[in-house]
């Protein structure tokens, strides 16, 4: 029962956060600025190291970065189009809420049996640090 209200609560507060705060973007993302960063900026070509843990719109988490972070290079299409789109708005130190429409995370394919078919996503990504290649 207490995980219950947990979850309703999480979602009331989520789909406040989508009313009244977010941002979004042409292509259908939404985002929620938590922290702005001040470090250097993301861009296309460029180690970024993020922390990050990602969750279905009920809450439960599907994935999470650990501790060691995840770093990839931004604009290879090693990760889903909503981190390559909200990553390039970072600084390092910033920390984002995206809430990723289907079509910007795994689409009508999902991921095996971790993500279903055209499931929305929500991430919290902190970004680390930029590096060049």
């Amino acid at each position: 029962m207490k995980k219950a209200f947990i979850t309703l609560g999480l979602l009331l507060a989520l789909s406040f956060s989508w009313a009244q705060d977010t941002l979004s973007t042409k292509s259908g993302l939404r985002y929620l600025i938590v922290k702005e960063g001040e470090g250097k900026e993301a861009y296309a070509n460029r180690i970024v190291k993020v922390n990050y843990v990602g969750m279905f719109l009920n809450g439960d988490t599907f994935d999470a970065s650990g501790i060691e972070g995840f770093e990839f290079v931004l604009g290879r299409g090693q990760v889903i189009k909503a981190w390559e789109e909200g990553i390039r708005m970072m600084s390092e130190g910033a920390i984002y809420e995206f809430f990723v429409p289907a079509k910007l995370a795994y689409g009508a394919k999902g991921m095996g049996d971790r993500i279903p078919p055209n499931c929305p996503l929500n991430f919290r990504v902190e970004l680390v640090e930029v590096k060049n290649l």
